[in-house]
């Protein structure tokens, strides 16, 4: 395989793998992204150490179409990776505030509720 075609080969299994990773998130299987992060990964490692060969005008342009692919992936995944995280921490906090509730009531399980009046 010439360098020029491994190149443009392995950014656009970049992009291919960017825009799997943003079609996760947008269906939220979270923990399947995980997954597939790592492969993502792997190809963006590939492709920072693969030396670069003289490229044409033409395979420039390829490559920039795939790196601006690339990068708009990752704007919008890191939206929802956002939204994600604030779901989380909402759960959080509402399971917190339950836990706190549930100790309080607990503590107090038992125990007449009815303020003391004075026996005649």
């Amino acid at each position: 395989m010439s360098p020029n075609v491994e190149l443009i080969s392995r950014w656009q299994h970049v992009a291919l793998m960017s825009q799997t990773l943003l079609e996760l998130a947008q269906r939220g299987e979270w923990e399947l992204l995980l997954e597939k992060e790592v492969i993502y990964l792997q190809s963006v490692e590939a492709v920072m150490i693969t030396p670069a060969p003289r490229i044409s005008k033409q395979v420039q342009d390829m490559l920039e179409t795939y790196l601006k692919q690339t990068l708009e992936n990752e704007q919008q995944l890191k939206t929802l990776l956002q939204q994600r995280l604030d779901e989380l921490s909402e759960l959080i906090g509402q399971s917190s505030r339950q836990q706190s509730l549930n100790n309080a009531y607990g503590r107090l399980s038992g125990m007449l509720l009815v303020p003391n009046t004075p026996a005649n």
